[in-house]
């Protein structure tokens, strides 16, 4: 979580190495970090050596010939969260993680699940199955306007309730709303509720520390702001979870050991959770992010993206054409500024359909995304609008480059700056 002491604003040195990390920021204004970060030079190294030696040695051999750079990747992955590393499982992404756990209760009919209504769409369509299926009751967290969770009335549906968990979404993958985990987590500790967090977002751009966070279990993916490879992600497993016999409903030999014909010991760490056969490749470049992120402060990264952000929802705030969500609810009423805002800006755009909008920006060299009513259905559900435009910007983008963009969108839709 973000540190109460202000960080100093990074140095433009910094800034300029990272872009001499970036190949892709030579030649675009690239700023959809939310949907896959670029990947620095380092992560692109760790992948494409791995990837050699697999051509020379075989998958197998050459996963053995690296354990122990595999071992490290999972040390430094999870000191990047306040973690030791038999806390934290490799997956291939958040939402494999996040079914994992969901895979570890004996789900009943009746039994609740206590949700955000701005969470990742494949979290909610993962929530519908298991309504469907096991007849769970999947319940949303109350909101304020702001679309922060109200945490006084949700410890009140807590303490009627008793939910048979409580998982939310660091930061929604199409707003950028940074809900108050740490203080759910005071609640879920007190009534003794399971929490999983969803870092998605948040991880590699927020500074994160599951023991202040109180999780049970936190899911994030690599190729976001962490700016790992695409097909990596990460679950930690708290100890007061491992020193049960929690584990997902089916095994393979990456977390169980065959002791009997008829019977299977689980791993003791959070391995449990984990494949046996792990793209090895990938996840020494997810360990490379993990080294690349700690090379900086990373609550000054975070300064710096939530400024550069600032910078792009204030471009349009005389704008007729252009409505940033995170400053404009759904209603149209104005809301004072939130300084717990991330990096993630979503506007609506009169006067364009959604695939004519991209295209023209990219045209231009600036790479940003479409989210759709179908993304974000809970949350956008009665809005007029039927897609936004999504900026996520990283630390390796200037200013130049967030006044360009506005200058650009401004543009197209007729407006004059």
């Amino acid at each position: 979580m973000a540190t109460s002491a202000p960080s100093p604003p990074i140095d433009t040195a910094i800034i300029e190495r990272l872009r001499a990390d970036t190949v892709g920021c030579r030649s675009r204004i690239y700023l959809d970090n939310a949907g896959t970060a670029l990947m620095p030079r380092p992560v692109l190294d760790a992948v494409q050596q791995h990837l050699e030696l697999e051509a020379e040695l075989g998958g197998h051999e050459a996963a053995t010939a690296r354990r122990d750079e595999i071992a490290a990747s999972r040390r430094d992955l999870a000191s990047l969260i306040g973690a030791r590393a038999h806390n934290v499982a490799f997956t291939d992404h958040a939402t494999t993680a996040w079914q994992r756990v969901f895979a570890s209760f004996a789900w009943q009919p009746g039994q609740v699940v206590i949700t955000s209504r701005h969470d990742d769409v494949s979290n909610q369509l993962a929530l519908l199955s298991l309504a469907k299926r096991f007849g769970v009751e999947i319940l949303f967290a109350p909101d304020t306007k702001s679309g922060h969770i109200d945490v006084g009335t949700l410890e009140v549906m807590i303490e009627q309730k008793r939910p048979a968990l409580v998982a939310i979404g660091h930061v929604p993958s199409h707003r950028g709303i940074v809900q108050p985990v740490v203080e759910i987590g005071t609640l879920c500790r007190r009534f003794e509720v399971p929490y999983l967090v969803d870092a998605r977002q948040s991880l590699g751009q927020i500074p994160l520390d599951v023991s202040r966070l109180g999780c049970d279990f936190l899911t994030a993916s690599g190729h976001a702001f962490l700016r790992g490879p695409r097909g990596t992600g990460l679950l930690y497993v708290a100890d007061r979870v491992l020193a049960t016999d929690r584990a997902p409903l089916l095994q393979d030999v990456g977390g169980a050991i065959w002791t009997r014909y008829d019977t299977f010991e689980i791993e003791p760490s959070a391995r449990r959770f984990e494949h046996d056969d792990l793209p090895w490749a990938l996840i020494l470049g997810l360990g490379a992010a993990a080294r690349y992120a700690q090379l900086h402060d990373v609550a000054a990264l975070e300064a710096r993206l939530r400024s550069l952000a600032t910078r792009i929802r204030e471009a349009f705030d005389d704008s007729n054409a252009i409505h940033v969500l995170d400053r404009e609810p759904l209603d149209r009423e104005p809301l004072d500024r939130d300084p717990r805002s991330a990096a993630i800006v979503t506007m609506t755009v009169h006067g364009f359909a959604a695939e004519d909008l991209r295209d023209a920006l990219r045209g231009a060299r600036i790479h940003a995304s479409v989210i759709r009513r179908s993304d974000a259905m809970v949350d956008f559900m009665g809005a007029e609008f039927t897609w936004a435009l999504r900026v996520s910007p990283h630390a390796y983008n200037t200013e130049n480059e967030i006044d360009s963009f506005a200058a650009q969108l401004t543009e197209l839709t007729g407006e004059s700056r």
